[in-house]
């Protein structure tokens, strides 16, 4: 799995990253973007979570995306006043 975060229009740094696999959730702040991480995964896991808000001080959007097997699941560009991107995936819809 890879959690990607880019910033539009010149967007240098998210205000804070929140991923999560399964019950597992890391969280940073002021992140340089791009950013990519990619995590490796054992047992079985129900979702997978990619939120990212914009540098308070920024007014350009930024895009999440998170991969699997190399390849877009899902992708998301930050709306509204807080610049905020977000995917959630259920692993265990059918």
């Amino acid at each position: 799995m890879t959690f990607e975060v880019e910033g539009e229009h010149g967007a240098s740094r998210a205000g804070v990253i929140v991923q999560s696999v399964g019950l597992d959730m890391k969280e940073k702040a002021s992140v340089p973007l791009p950013y990519r991480r990619t995590v490796q995964v054992s047992g079985h896991i129900s979702a997978l979570s990619l939120w990212a808000l914009r540098d308070p001080n920024a007014a350009d959007s930024l895009t999440c995306r998170i991969k699997v097997d190399g390849r877009a699941a899902r992708e998301a560009t930050s709306d509204g006043p807080l610049g905020m991107c977000r995917i959630e995936i259920d692993l265990q819809a059918g």
